[in-house]
């Protein structure tokens, strides 16, 4: 009565008796693998006892590990990060299987990783994942996948990524909407001039976060060494980072950011991927109609 695991040392009839097992794995989830095959293969109990008491599918019958409601239970009841034992263990024909990995990346995009190499591959089904992703860091783990898919420069996946995203864009790592603007040169002692004959990029930033909030800031070429450095995202993104504490009141302390360049005023025209952190301001500089 007190300790699932005595599951172990019960009767033949007892393990297979439903009240009895469910009193167990109440009690020890893991009480299950002592539970006879006939109450392991029975789709209903299971079903309750994946989402009641969180059993582990791996002690669920082999014919149910490949039933996608069983399994799609399983993940419901697990902790969105951490998807992978339920899949793990489900069947294989259900990695292969589009509707149900479609169903499984809704709990977490990450689920992804557990399709078929085929389906990593397909670019309709990684479009159908853009959609899951909920944080531009999640993005970053997501880059396999596209490069699997042939999606890395391609703007019907940076589109719906950017609309997922922006739902869950505040906080610690805000979703920005950036207006870049290309300024006169800046001289070493902050006037507009000459710096060793060559005029340096400054670039002006128009910041707006999802919130509403709104702030100004430049972004300046730096000599280092005798060495030239133009602005990059990176140095875009630590600028960001030091202003927005002093620009916002719903953002303290973040460590980083996701950038959206915004051009007339539209949102979601080039959104910042993991591959553009080392590349130059100017190339997002809005195209000269």
């Amino acid at each position: 009565k007190h300790h699932g695991n005595s599951l172990a040392f019960a009767s033949t009839a007892l393990q297979a008796d439903r009240e009895v097992v469910q009193a167990a794995i109440r009690k020890t989830p893991e009480a299950l693998q002592h539970a006879s095959q006939a109450v392991r293969s029975d789709k209903a109990f299971m079903l309750e006892a994946l989402g009641r008491y969180r059993v582990p599918l791996r002690l669920v019958s082999a014919s149910l590990r490949a039933d996608h409601d069983v399994v799609l239970e399983a993940l419901r009841a697990m902790d969105p990060y951490h998807l992978d034992d339920p899949l793990e263990d489900a069947d294989a024909s259900l990695l292969t299987d589009r509707h149900f990995m479609y169903e499984a990346m809704k709990f977490h995009w990450s689920a992804l990783s557990f399709a078929s190499k085929e389906l990593r591959a397909d670019k309709d089904f990684v479009l159908l994942a853009a959609r899951c992703v909920r944080a531009m860091d999640e993005l970053t783990l997501l880059c396999g996948c596209l490069l699997e898919a042939g999606l890395r420069d391609d703007g019907s996946f940076w589109q719906p990524v950017n609309s997922s995203i922006a739902v869950q864009g505040e906080g610690n790592a805000p979703v920005l909407q950036v207006a870049l603007s290309q300024l006169p040169g800046l001289a070493e002692n902050g006037q507009t001039g000459l710096v060793q004959g060559l005029r340096m990029e400054l670039f002006e930033c128009v910041v707006r976060l999802l919130s509403g909030a709104c702030f100004t800031c430049r972004v300046a070429e730096q000599v280092r060494g005798g060495v030239r450095h133009a602005p990059t995202v990176q140095d875009l993104a630590m600028t960001l980072v030091e202003e927005l504490p002093k620009n916002s009141k719903g953002v303290l302390g973040c460590k980083r950011v996701f950038v959206n360049f915004i051009y007339d005023g539209h949102s979601g025209d080039r959104l910042v991927t993991p591959w553009d952190w080392d590349r130059p301001l100017i190339d997002f500089l809005p195209t000269p109609k």
